[in-house]
This record gives structure tokens, sequence and C-alpha cells, in this order.
């Protein structure tokens, strides 16, 4: 607003001050197409539809090369780019022998101006040009600061790395003379945006089926390897980008730049950003280069956090369960014993105690090698799993012995059939690998009525088992504790 305020103010004096009908004034770089016509004492100003500013564009690249140009009636910028069909002297702004401007003044009478009056026009059209490079830069500046300190503040509050990187994307999206950008990550375009409904249908044509990847592959290619920022500043002429040509085009993607996004210093993708001509000076690549750093570190730190949280879930998990099996272990197994105790001498509850162990699981080791060893012991559990009750505690207590704690039961008749229940499954033939494996199982059984403490019930458990230990295989042994 102040560029465009400042521009109408200075036209609005031009347009008395060199007699002319009308001035045209296109400025590419900052999309500025305006027509200012004196009628009267009265200055209007018009802004160029998107229809218009084509034909602008059309004029643009006629009198790209001519240091003036004067024109008749019948010539293109007075048919298209509503100059009344007046005589025009076409006014070209360089800078660093690079086209950036046009100021087009038009006359009713034949033009043949002195040089005092072309050099009076040409340090018109240079004024105005420089001005609103100044006044850009100025609000350019201002604008990034802000759009930093923005994405600062919502790196450190927010902890989604797909809602940070989506909110960076939206920033820098306002950015003036952006025009396209790509969040690639581990070699998955993550995010991206493009500005405009006619830009977007021509990005989504471009980047159908395998002209996806081929899009952007060159450039992130390239920062995977250089582990650096790669600038391409001619992205439309570029021999290496001749097939999205016509599309690059369309959209306006004169110049690239690509930043990678690191994790502990090695590049894991890119942010690749496209712009009009002249997007990238120092200070946005500066700007744009301290963005990407903290969005590079924030994800690195969330990535941190999440392997963090990971490790103690299951350093968590590993305290009070087994890391072969994944039941509970003997930890888990007494802290568990002390509290079902404690219940039972205060509420009088029935509480029963079994203890399992495998048959010859040494000869399993022995004779088919400890990898199918623990594969055994994997499927063992999970048949145990599969066969006691949900409310019931099984744990792995060491090698190849395992516990149950019965929580009540309703009788000892109960009690027998779970633990013939058990027998049956585990005696059943386990497929592991091109083996099959038949293995019994012995079980001591200790149940309790009444309060006693978990050292008698884990004793009469143990006298159990070695009761059925020295009879027949697949057998059980049941005691109460006085």
């Amino acid at each position: 607003n102040d560029i465009e305020n400042w521009v109408e103010r200075f036209f609005s004096s031009v347009i008395r001050f060199v007699k002319t009908k009308s001035i045209f004034y296109f400025f590419p770089k900052y999309d500025i197409y305006y027509i200012f016509k004196g009628l009267d004492d009265d200055i209007q100003l018009y802004k160029l539809q998107e229809k218009e500013a084509l034909s602008a564009s059309l004029m643009y690249a006629l009198y790209k090369q001519k240091p003036y140009g004067i024109c008749g009636q019948r010539n293109i910028a007075s048919n298209n780019c509503m100059l009344d069909k007046s005589n025009a002297l076409f006014v070209p702004v360089y800078k660093d022998n690079e086209l950036l401007s046009i100021c087009a003044y038009s006359y009713d009478f034949d033009l043949d101006f002195q040089n005092d009056t072309m050099l009076l026009l040409d340090t018109l059209s240079n004024l105005v040009t420089n001005q609103i490079e100044n006044l850009n830069q100025i609000s350019k500046t201002a604008f990034f600061y802000q759009m930093l300190a923005s994405a600062n503040e919502i790196m450190i509050s927010e902890k989604d790395p797909n809602k940070i990187i989506s909110i960076v994307v939206k920033l820098i999206s306002n950015m003036p003379q952006i025009r396209l950008g790509l969040v690639v990550i581990n070699n998955k375009l993550v995010d991206w945006w493009v500005k405009g409904e006619f830009q977007l249908k021509a990005l989504k044509l471009a980047l159908r089926g395998k002209n996806k990847e081929l899009f952007y592959s060159n450039i992130l290619q390239k920062v995977m390897e250089t582990n650096d920022k790669v600038v391409e500043n001619h992205f439309i002429t570029s021999e290496k980008y001749a097939e999205f040509s016509d599309f690059s085009r369309k959209l306006g993607l004169d110049c690239c730049v690509a930043f990678p996004i690191r994790a502990h210093s090695k590049p894991l993708g890119a942010f690749i950003i496209f712009g009009a001509y002249d997007a990238f000076n120092s200070d946005t690549l500066e700007l744009l280069q301290n963005l990407v750093n903290n969005l590079s570190n924030k994800l690195y730190i969330i990535k941190l956090e999440s392997l963090r949280l990971k490790n103690k879930k299951k350093i968590e998990f590993l305290a009070y369960n087994d890391a072969l099996t994944q039941i509970s272990n003997r930890a888990f197994f007494e802290k568990r014993l002390s509290q079902m105790i404690a219940v039972l001498n205060r509420s009088n509850r029935k509480i029963a105690l079994m203890i399992m162990d495998l048959d010859d699981f040494k000869d399993v080791n022995d004779n088919y090698g400890h990898d199918i060893g623990d594969k055994l012991l994997i499927e063992v559990s999970k048949r145990l799993k599969n066969t006691v009750r949900t409310e019931d505690t099984l744990s792995r207590l060491g090698g190849d012995e395992f516990a149950l704690l019965c929580d009540t039961f309703d009788s000892i008749q109960d009690l027998e059939i779970l633990v013939k229940r058990i027998i049956k499954a585990i005696s059943e033939p386990f497929n592991l690998n091109q083996f099959t494996i038949t293995i019994s199982l012995s079980i001591g059984v200790a149940y309790a009525l009444s309060p006693t403490t978990k050292e008698k019930l884990f004793k009469k458990a143990d006298e159990a088992l070695y009761i059925s230990k020295s009879k027949q295989k697949n057998t059980y042994t049941m005691f109460l504790v006085d």
C-alpha cells in the first residue's frame, strides 16, 4: 500500500508536468501494471487485469532490447495496453544490464523530443523505479524480520513436525516474488504450495506421474551431495529443466534456491523455493537460510525427543517385561505377588501360584540350537497367554521357568481344570522353521485359602514342582498352604 500510494502521487504530478495524455508503468518484478490517465484536472489510476497484463508482457518483450522506442498509433502497445491509440514514448529502466521497468508516455501529437526532454523522462522513469526498489526493500526487510520472529515463536511452542512445516511453508509463500515451494524429506514430498489458481492447475499438470520427481530431482540430488544451498538464477532457460520450460514460464519461475534440511549436520532433504526474477538477493537468501536452519534444528530436536520418549517407554517396558517373550518378568511377578498377598490378608480372598517348567528344554538347545530354543520359549509364552484367564498374571521367571498368579478361583476343581488345559496346550507340537518339536510341562501349584506370606506360597509351589519333575512328564502337583 505504501508503494502504491507513493506511485500514484508521483505520477499524478508527472502527468501534469510533462503534459502527457497518459502514462503506462510496467514493473513485473513487483507485479505492477499501472495506467495513469489525465482527464482535464482529474488523474485516474487503473490497474491492469490479468489479460491486460499479459498484453503488457508482450510489449515488455518487444522493447526489451531497445533503449528507447517511439511508435505511432498502430503499435502493439497502444492496441493492447489501453494507451488510447496515441503516439507513445517507451523509456526502459535497466539495472546491471537487466531490464527492470518500462514507462510509456502517450501524446496526441507527433513525437520529436529534444535531448533535454528525453533526459527528463529518463530521469523520472529511473526515479520512480529506484524509489519503488527502496520502498520495497524497507517493506521487505520489516516483513522478513516479522516472519522470522513468527516462525521462531511457532517453532518454540509447536511439537508436531508436520504442523511446523506447514506453518513455515505458509509464511514463506507470503513473501514477495515467491511463486512456488516444495519440502522434500527422505525423498518424500511432504508439503508444497503455489500462488494462484491458474498456477495451481499448471503445477498439478507438471507434477503428474514420473514428472513429480523429475521436476525437483536434479536440484534435490545436488543439495544432498553438497549438503549446501543450491541457487539456480536462470531456471527457465536452464537446459537441465528444459522439459519444464513452458510450465516455468507460466508460473514465472525465473530462479530457484534449495536449502538442505539437516539432522545432526547430515542432509535429510531440502526446502526448494522458486521465485520471480531477482527474488533471491543476499538479504532474502540470508533470511531463508536462517529460517531453514531453525526448521532443521527444531525437526532434529523433535526427533531426539521422540527417540527419548521411545527409549523411555522401552526401558519402562523392560523393567517389568521379559525382552524375549514380551510377557511380564520376575520383577513384575514379585511386585504383583506382594500386592495380591496384601489383598488376601485384608479380605480373606483365595490365591493360587503355579510354577511351570519345560521338561528337557536343554535337549532342545543342544539338538536344534539356541535360536530354535528362543523361538520355542516365545511360542510357549503365546500359548500360555492364550490359555490362561485375562485377570491372571503370567510371568517368565527365567530360563524355561514360568509362573502364573491366580487372583481368585471358585474351587480346587477349577484350578485343576486350568492346569490340565495348560498341559494340553503345551503338549501340542510346535512347528519352528523346518522343525516339528514336542515339549512337555511340569507344574507345581500352591494355593492359600487364608492369610499367608509370599515366602510360604512360593516355597510350597516350588516343592510341588520338584515332586512333579520327579514323576513322569506332563504332570502337576498341588499343595495347600497352611
